[in-house]
């Protein structure tokens, strides 16, 4: 685990997004040392950091050519992520394993952009001072669907204070947090995520969204977070959900952020995939 401070790693937008260096080896060096705090046999926790990375890095790969179109990524929230595997043999897949996208309605349905990589995908106006963004992007053999949103004012403009709390709008299909007891199934796996385990994600991936380095920032970005508290990566419990219930084809729901206060976030990792902390469910996997 790393004992950096997050606050001293770079921050901002798209200029900091390294794009194609996201790599396995990178995510599964910084997956090792929290899977092994789960309990898991230290023999299998390679095996297990190895395949959660080769799962989740295409939802990376994608995030990535997308980010440097978005402006400012400071504030932007992942609210869902879909993998649908193509079908290679009529000729689905990316040539070259590139990450090529196409624009998509809220409910996911695939919309020719025009423009390649070129084009810049449009915000929508949603209710509560949000904006919100539906794109599909194909990594290889993977098509990766993305549900984001960014409160209005928010960005690498945005000065202490002047962020509005609002309700986020929940991604299409969404179930409620509360829609199933979490503690009807305490089998899984345990462990506690540190603001310095967050910015080791945000190293190996290039994804240094402030709400996530910064503390008070997910709060001044609208988030119900305290001053001290940053908000962990959608993608990282996506990589440990990944981690317990490896698939190529999933739906990971985003249904609240993980909000990491100085002390740490206990989570619960369900046999099926879903992240739980302190009996309220942060991501469900369909």
């Amino acid at each position: 685990m790393s004992t950096e401070s997050p606050a001293s790693h770079q921050t901002g937008g798209a200029s900091s997004c390294r794009g194609a260096d996201v790599g396995p080896a990178a995510l599964e060096d910084c997956l090792g040392p929290l899977l092994s705090r789960c309990r898991w046999d230290c023999d299998a926790v390679p095996e297990a950091a190895a395949r959660a990375a080769r799962c989740v890095l295409p939802a990376l790969t994608t995030l990535a050519a997308l980010r440097p179109l978005l402006g400012p990524w400071d504030g932007v929230v992942h609210r869902r992520c879909r993998l649908v595997p193509l079908d290679v043999t009529a000729g689905g897949a990316q040539a070259g394993g590139g990450a090529g996208f196409l624009t998509a309605d809220d409910a996911g349905a695939a919309v020719p952009s025009g423009g390649g990589t070129r084009g810049a995908p449009a915000w929508v106006q949603a209710p509560g001072g949000w904006r919100t963004l539906t794109v599909s992007l194909v990594a290889g053999p993977i098509r990766v669907t993305h549900w984001l949103a960014r409160r209005e004012g928010t960005g690498a403009g945005l000065r202490p204070g002047t962020g509005a709390r609002g309700v986020l709008p929940p991604p299409a299909a969404a179930c409620p947090a509360t829609a199933r007891d979490p503690g009807e199934d305490r089998a899984g796996r345990c462990l506690r995520l540190t603001a310095a385990d967050v910015a080791a994600w945000a190293r190996a991936t290039g994804d240094r969204n402030t709400l996530h380095l910064l503390p008070g920032a997910a709060a001044r970005a609208g988030l119900s977070a305290g001053g001290a508290d940053v908000v962990a990566h959608g993608t990282l419990l996506a990589a440990l959900s990944l981690a317990v219930a490896p698939a190529q084809r999933a739906d990971l729901r985003l249904l609240a952020p993980a909000v990491v206060p100085p002390d740490g976030l206990p989570l619960h990792l369900a046999p099926g995939g879903d992240v739980v902390s302190g009996g309220r469910l942060l991501l469900r996997r369909r």
